[in-house]
C-alpha cells in the first residue's frame, strides 16, 4: 500500500482486517501490516487508537447495510421478491459469496463496547426485512419473527461456511429467505 493514504482509503483494510481477525487478534501489528503504514500513521488518522478504529470500521459496515441493503428491501416501487433478490445479490457481494464474515456479527462477541452500535445495525436491518414481510401479507408479531429468522439464517450461514471452509451454507440461506419472509418456494 502507497505510504500516504486517507482515511477513507484505510478504514475497508481495517474492517478487513477485523472481519479475518476479531477485536482481539486484530492487533496494531496486523493493522500496520495490512495498511503498510506504521503506528504513528495510524494514530495519525486514529487518534483513539484501536477502538476508533473499530469503531470507523463499524461505521462503513452500517453505511453499506443501510445504503445498499435496508435501501434494496425498501424500493417500494418494486414487487418484494425483486427486492429480496437485491438484498441476496448485495449480501453475495459483500461477503464475496459466502466466503467473508460478517464484521457485526464478529464486533458482536469479541468487542463489548461496540455492542449497542452493532446492536443498532442488526435492529434497522430487522425492521426492513420486517416491513418486507408484513407486504407479503404476515401479520406484524410473525413478520418480526420472520426477520429475526431471516437475520439468524444469514448470519449462522457465514459461521457454518467459515467453519466448513465452504459457502454453501450462505448460499442455501440466501435461497431459503423467500420461504422465510414472504412465504413462497425459494
Amino acid at each position: 500500500m502507497p505510504a500516504r493514504l486517507s482515511r477513507e482509503q484505510v478504514v475497508p483494510v481495517i474492517r478487513d482486517v477485523f472481519r479475518r481477525h476479531g477485536y482481539d487478534g486484530a492487533s496494531l501489528a496486523v493493522i500496520s501490516d495490512a495498511t503498510g503504514l506504521g503506528r504513528a500513521s495510524l494514530y495519525h488518522h486514529f487518534p483513539g487508537g484501536k477502538e476508533e478504529m473499530a469503531e470507523a470500521a463499524l461505521e462503513d459496515v452500517a453505511a453499506m447495510i443501510d445504503g445498499r441493503i435496508i435501501t434494496a428491501l425498501r424500493r417500494r416501487e418494486e414487487p418484494p421478491e425483486a427486492r429480496l433478490a437485491a438484498m441476496a445479490k448485495e449480501l453475495m457481494e459483500f461477503h464475496e459469496g459466502g466466503r467473508a464474515a460478517c464484521l457485526c456479527g464478529v464486533l458482536a462477541l469479541t468487542a463489548a463496547p461496540l455492542r449497542p452500535q452493532v446492536r443498532a445495525i442488526f435492529e434497522r436491518w430487522l425492521a426492513a426485512l420486517a416491513d418486507l414481510a408484513r407486504e407479503a401479507g404476515m401479520a406484524r408479531v410473525q413478520a418480526g419473527e420472520a426477520g429475526e429468522e431471516a437475520l439468524a439464517r444469514i448470519e449462522g450461514a457465514l459461521i457454518l461456511a467459515a467453519s466448513q471452509d465452504s459457502p454453501k451454507p450462505f448460499r442455501h440461506a440466501l435461497r431459503d429467505l423467500p420461504r422465510i419472509l414472504l412465504r413462497v418456494a425459494p
